[in-house]
């Protein structure tokens, strides 16, 4: 499943493992449109998935997968210490490669002063 509020179609050339042997052909097919596709790839990465939007991405993430199971009548969710607590943990998992890559480049920022 790929990460919701981002039109992959306008940035991605996505396909089933049953499609490799078209690959070539596929891409063929979308190199008129290549300049565009990687313009919109870099605004989603910047956008969403550098260093200084991945923490705001993850929240926004959070809150769409709490909605997601209240529309699913999911009842343990409406009771919020035990969102705070899948919330932390997902956080902790996803944010740990982001912060250290967030505390190399301050340390960097830092040794160039």
């Amino acid at each position: 499943m790929l990460p919701s509020g981002i039109d992959w179609d306008d940035c991605s050339i996505r396909i089933k493992e049953r499609q490799i042997k078209g690959i070539p052909k596929l891409i063929d097919s979308k190199l008129d449109d290549w300049s565009r596709m990687a313009s919109n790839a870099r605004n989603v990465f910047v956008s969403n998935f550098a260093d200084q939007a991945v923490v705001g991405y993850m929240v926004k993430n959070i809150d769409q997968m709490r909605v997601s199971l209240l529309k699913d009548n999911f009842k343990a969710w409406h009771v919020p210490l035990y969102s705070v607590k899948i919330a932390g943990a997902y956080m902790v998992h996803h944010s740990t490669q982001a912060l250290g890559v967030a505390k190399r480049h301050i340390t960097d920022k830092l040794r160039m002063q």
